[in-house]
């Protein structure tokens, strides 16, 4: 099995990461997300409030992962203020042709072990409900429902994995 390595998201490597995310997320509006939340790690303001979520958030690393220098996934961590010891996990994605390689558990593997390193108790995701792939891939290394949600109206999930 081919590893990934992590890179973290510098300007040097950005435009790789953003090719990663144009193929692995369909909306604009996601895409643009993503764009701004590279933008804000790039100018070093990686606290605000986040509108959508209705919360103040802090950036932590997000990653560019490679595969034989290739660019195949991306990712990153970000904690709401208030509970500071839960971990989010931030524009996770895979690229479509290197799906089913075992990159994507690596990389939720990478990210687990940096929630630790950040004596975080859980890793949490925001999942839109429409998408059966990704349920299916989350549940199958190890994140569980937590609860329903609606984010900017759309029927929504929260996945958790305890990690102490």
């Amino acid at each position: 099995m081919n590893l990934v390595t992590p890179e973290i998201i510098t300007k040097l490597n950005v435009k790789d990461a953003l090719v990663v995310a144009d193929s692995t997320f369909d909306s604009e509006y996601d895409r643009e997300y993503i764009r701004q939340t590279y933008d804000r790690l790039l100018d070093g303001s990686n606290c605000y409030f986040d509108e959508r979520l209705k919360s103040n958030l802090v950036l932590l690393p997000y990653f560019l992962y490679r595969s034989d220098e290739k660019p195949c996934g991306i990712g990153g961590l970000y904690f709401h203020q208030d509970t500071p010891s839960s971990f989010w996990l931030g524009w996770f994605g895979v690229s479509p042709q290197f799906h089913r390689k075992g990159f994507g558990k690596q990389i939720i593997e990478h990210t687990k072990d940096l929630v630790t390193v950040f004596c975080g108790k859980e890793l949490l995701v925001y999942l839109d409900n429409s998408n059966n792939l990704a349920k299916k891939f989350y549940e199958k290394v190890g994140f569980s429902l937590k609860q329903e949600i609606q984010v900017d109206e759309t029927p929504s999930s929260i996945y958790n994995m305890e990690l102490c």
